[in-house]
């Protein structure tokens, strides 16, 4: 779809209100848009959604094929929903190296009758239908993630699967266990008292809830790192939910507060509640009931030091 001076204006004016970033910029990049000028083409099956990256970068594609395990990039179910990403190379476009300085980190939107409109502190993005055209750094960084991030937890929503801002571990038994909390709770913290081979992620996850009532965990490779990709593309049944605190000892508290439910809904990534529609709404609402009937949601005060696992494994 072209893009008309009108139509940018509108978009301009929207949005120069919660950001301080001039996007005017944007406007002769995105007018001139000819899908023929993306001749690196590279497909990702992330979690049942095929992205089908076209790029003007190489080197950028390289950190792509760096990055993600190998039978992530050789798609082979076809007949999955899939969605066309289009990434300007930022420097061949002459975006300032300052406009991708840090601000508010929040992502912001607008609609028209036909797109969806997002800019972030380190991408700027149309999407119409199945279609998106973006411009971030080119490298496997925050710009990238946070336009995936902005692409792909309502769509995973659709198929009954949810983001969380989560760390999750794996007892021996190959358990997930699931712990939010706002930032600085210590969830990167807590992840990094078990080795490598018991972490899912110490930042988002991806909890499904099979047509059984089952709840599953996998890592959601939206930009932690990792050593091994040993366990990517498995599911993991969720033992249990932990609110986090920081503490003076290692306690688990059991809360039937409604409010820490309510943080739990909080904690999904990305969800966008001002353009939700009821559907989604639903969806959500569904998943609370399921996480709060099948788990006794419990807070776990942790101390400072790495035995806080063996007294959780050992209660559990």
């Amino acid at each position: 779809m072209l893009l008309t001076s009108n139509q940018f204006s509108k978009v301009v004016s929207s949005l120069s209100s919660k950001t301080s970033k001039d996007i005017n910029i944007f406007a002769p990049i995105l007018e001139g848009f000819n899908a023929s000028n993306f001749k690196i083409q590279q497909k990702i099956e992330w979690h049942g959604l095929i992205v089908n990256l076209h790029l003007q970068s190489s080197d950028f594609l390289s950190e792509i094929k760096s990055y993600f395990p190998q039978d992530w990039l050789s798609v082979n179910n076809l007949n999955s929903p899939s969605i066309d990403i289009f990434i300007y190379d930022d420097v061949e476009a002459k975006v300032p190296r300052e406009f991708w300085v840090d601000e508010d980190s929040t992502c912001h939107l607008y609609h028209d009758p036909n797109s969806e409109w997002a800019c972030q502190r380190d991408f700027f993005a149309q999407k119409s239908e199945n279609q998106i055209i973006a411009i971030c750094k080119n490298n496997v960084s925050d710009g990238f993630f946070n336009l995936m991030r902005w692409v792909l937890p309502r769509f995973w929503l659709s198929n009954n699967q949810f983001l969380f801002h989560s760390c999750c571990v794996l007892d021996n038994k190959n358990q997930a266990y699931l712990c939010l909390g706002p930032s600085g709770a210590g969830k990167s913290t807590i992840a990094k008292f078990l080795p490598n081979t018991q972490v899912l992620g110490d930042d988002m996850n991806l909890v499904t809830i099979g047509d059984d009532g089952q709840v599953w965990v996998t890592p959601s490779l939206l930009g932690q790192t990792y050593e091994s990709s040993k366990l990517f593309g498995h599911n993991f049944p969720l033992k249990q939910i932990f609110w986090l605190s920081k503490s003076e000892e290692n306690k688990v508290v059991s809360n039937k507060d409604l409010s820490l439910r309510l943080k739990i809904c909080m904690s999904l990534v990305n969800i966008f509640w001002d353009h939700l529609g009821q559907e989604d709404i639903l969806t959500i609402q569904k998943l609370i009931t399921s996480l709060s009937k099948k788990y006794d949601i419990k807070e776990l005060q942790f101390s400072l030091d790495k035995g806080v696992w063996d007294y959780v494994f050992s209660e559990n």
